[in-house]
């Protein structure tokens, strides 16, 4: 299965206004009220609360139920999940300025059924990264095309193996900066 989360979907992205835009606003005033007052985003903030930035957004409690949902399914059926969503969860695949600000509660539903889901695939960080979590996550964040110099390239393709053998990345072009994912990339297992 591959399943699309939204990280953005209560952000200052929303409609000035929206309830989502309001909670966002909310978020940042109570956790880096830097960013709301004008000041230095970052003084005063360490480690992961550098999350609370503008740029930056929520998953909301219902679609992370509905990912439960998604992902305990899944578990039951013996099937394998593979997350795709803007913003990375895993700290180690990252830099902690380009988490959610509830990555947790994401990490906490991937790690739930262990064996189940195989890997979260990202973006945001734009230098890329890749790390493997305490139970055989992927976390992969590739380098992104926007920093590419003239001529070139950040693309590739992830092709399933056979018989749960795992998946493999065709990658052309820039790597990651933080971390570099093996030639093939193993399932954790059930």
């Amino acid at each position: 299965r591959v399943v699309v989360l939204n990280s953005y979907e209560i952000s200052m992205m929303s409609p000035e206004g929206s309830g989502e835009y309001d909670e966002a606003v909310s978020i940042l005033s109570e956790n880096n009220p830097n960013v709301m007052n004008g000041g230095n985003w970052f003084e005063n903030v360490e480690g992961v609360e550098r999350r609370f930035l503008p740029y930056n957004g929520k998953f909301s409690s219902a679609q992370l139920s509905w990912f439960r949902g998604v992902v305990e399914a899944a578990a039951e059926r013996g099937e394998r999940v593979f997350v795709a969503c803007h913003q990375p969860c895993f700290a180690k695949a990252t830099n902690t300025l380009n988490l959610p600000f509830n990555f947790q509660e994401a990490l906490d539903i991937i790690h739930s059924r262990p064996g189940t889901v195989v890997a979260w695939m990202a973006g945001h960080d734009h230098d890329g990264g890749y790390a493997i979590d305490e139970i055989g996550i992927h976390h992969l964040v590739p380098a992104a095309p926007l920093e590419c110099k003239e001529g070139e390239d950040a693309f590739g393709v992830v092709e399933i193996l056979p018989e749960n053998q795992g998946f493999r990345i065709n990658w052309t072009g820039k790597m990651p900066v933080k971390g570099q994912w093996p030639e093939t990339l193993p399932f954790p297992s059930m």
